[in-house]
């Protein structure tokens, strides 16, 4: 017996390059287990100028001794899921009208969460994703036809791209890009998305967001492409993310995925695998913390994992989640190299992570096992490994690839000279954190400048940036300090002063600009900050 899936068309700016017919795409991005967040608001939108194209889901409910068709005529991300046994499930492409040979859906080879914790046991099984461009059509089957299988689905997510995408990813023509070899010098720097502001840490808002080339700084990494920035529908997201307190070690992945697609292409790629994983496979959000592109541009996977005062924990190394940082080259390294620019950035964040929790990127490190589907270490075994280290090292897997794997050796060299001339990371924690990105602050009010300066007056805190100075106290909530008026109000000794903390932001009033404090209020006059309180009035000099 055999059903067909048409998946229906939707118009988007930016044209699809074909993807290689057998591409297959990423081992599943997925999140750690927690209450669900019921403040993540917000629908699929339409397509629109600034707005990610909505995702169309298309499951077709099968039996292993039946054949599904899947056409697709947008960008698709296509799995299978079930319950029970592995019927092994098999593909074919149509090429110039002929069917061509079975080939066996990609498995899932050791990505996902542990098996033992909250987030593994409601997981369904299934495949990788296979990634298909528009046009193409696909067969699939069951080699296991009587197969003890229940709930058997072929889950197809459509998800078109637009010229938001195109920005966001830091591509200029928007869809011209279909080049299969290595980039040139010039593409090394695509790494850095140009674009404006950060988004939330928290991601409250809305579903699909506004995805024009919204990206984040990171001390020590750079600018990265967020959730927003890619079009990351926060409503899918099942689970809070577990959090532990450090990070010891970095895993590099590859997605076992098609090498040629666009720059353009890979926002709507990530939304795909996101729908995949939440809805197909039932994991609560992106497995891998970070992915990289062929480009170099880095994107934030998991929610928060760049954020976070405490290393969020990830759904990328079965059995090993805890305690590593995920991160994932966009493509398939068994017999090419990724390009240098992926490589380059995938020093970058390994040195930004070595340097922020403090491990040696050219040691070991003593990691233990958590019990997971296809690790290769009993749980509670603890086993030592490099703290730059493949996914073949604890799974049974050949991820990240026999040509990437071979260069962790000289990767590992790289990032411990890097390390070495690292600044300082400064941590961002609590109620500054949350204020410094839900207002956009790696752009408005710039990178930290040192540690945050806690158990002050009244139990306050205080942190200083580039831009500004962020004061918090219980009274107050936070409230930045700015330009002159910082300078004024750091001679006078900041919340020790009669000011004590400020209790509003910087506003104009009679046409001159004014902040209040708990004390007083400061007003700049003739280029130079005045200050009023107790009736009386004095020039900061």
């Amino acid at each position: 017996m055999k059903s067909t899936i048409l998946l229906a068309a939707v118009a988007c700016t930016a044209s699809a390059a074909l993807l290689a017919p057998a591409a297959v795409a990423a081992p599943g991005p997925q999140l750690t287990t927690g209450p669900v967040n019921a403040d993540l608001g917000g629908a699929s939108a339409a397509a629109s100028a600034n707005r990610a194209p909505a995702v169309k889901r298309h499951t077709t409910h099968t039996t292993p001794k039946k054949t599904v068709t899947v056409k697709a005529n947008d960008l698709t991300v296509m799995g299978v899921t079930w319950k029970g046994s592995d019927p092994s499930s098999q593909y074919r492409v149509l090429e110039h009208g002929i069917w061509g040979a079975w080939k066996d859906m990609p498995a899932d080879d050791g990505g996902g969460p542990d098996s033992s914790s909250a987030e593994g046991s409601g997981a369904v099984e299934g495949t990788e994703p296979l990634l298909l461009s528009a046009g193409q059509q696909v067969q699939v089957r069951s080699a296991k036809p009587a197969a003890a299988t229940k709930s058997l689905a072929v889950e197809a997510f459509e998800t078109p791209t637009s010229g938001a995408d195109a920005a966001a990813a830091g591509d200029p023509s928007a869809a011209a890009d279909t080049s299969q070899g290595e980039l040139g010098a010039t593409a090394e720097n695509a790494s850095v998305v140009q674009g404006a502001a950060a988004q939330s840490a928290t991601a409250q808002g809305a579903g699909v967001q506004n995805v024009a080339a919204k990206s984040a700084n990171i001390p020590n990494l750079g600018r990265i492409v967020t959730r927003a920035g890619w079009g990351a529908n926060e409503k899918l997201v099942r689970c809070k993310a577990d959090t532990t307190d450090v990070n010891k070690a970095l895993i590099i992945h590859h997605t076992s995925g098609a090498t040629n697609y666009s720059r353009s292409q890979v926002p709507g790629i990530l939304r795909g695998y996101l729908e995949f994983h939440t809805k197909g496979r039932k994991w609560c959000d992106l497995g891998y913390n970070m992915l990289v592109d062929r480009y170099g541009t880095i994107y934030e996977g998991r929610r928060g994992a760049p954020y976070s005062g405490r290393p969020v924990v990830g759904a990328h190394a079965s059995g090993f989640n805890t305690h590593t940082f995920g991160v994932s080259v966009m493509g398939t390294f068994n017999s090419r190299q990724p390009t240098s620019a992926a490589v380059k950035s995938v020093k970058r964040i390994a040195t930004w992570q070595a340097v922020k929790w403090g491990w040696n990127p050219g040691g070991k490190v003593k990691l233990k096992a958590a019990k997971g589907d296809t690790v290769k270490y009993k749980a509670g075994t603890v086993v030592t490994k490099s703290t730059i280290f493949g996914h073949r090292d604890t799974s049974y897997t050949d991820c990240p690839g026999t040509k990437f794997y071979a260069m962790l050796p000289s990767i590992r060299k790289s990032v411990a000279a890097s390390a070495k001339k690292a600044g300082p990371e400064h941590a961002i924690a609590g109620a500054i954190r949350t204020y410094y990105y839900t207002h956009n602050g790696t752009v408005t009010i710039g990178m930290p400048k040192g540690r945050e300066a806690n158990r002050l007056r009244s139990g306050g805190a205080r942190q200083t940036f580039a831009k500004a100075t962020l004061s918090w106290s219980k009274a107050t909530k936070v409230q930045p300090v700015r330009s002159g008026f910082l300078t004024a109000y750091r001679k006078l000794g900041y919340e020790k002063s009669k000011l004590g903390y400020p209790k509003g932001v910087e506003r104009k009033v009679k046409g001159l600009a004014r902040q209040d404090f708990q004390g007083g209020s400061m007003v700049w006059q003739k280029g130079r900050a005045v200050i009023a309180y107790n009736n009386k009035v004095k020039a900061v000099k």
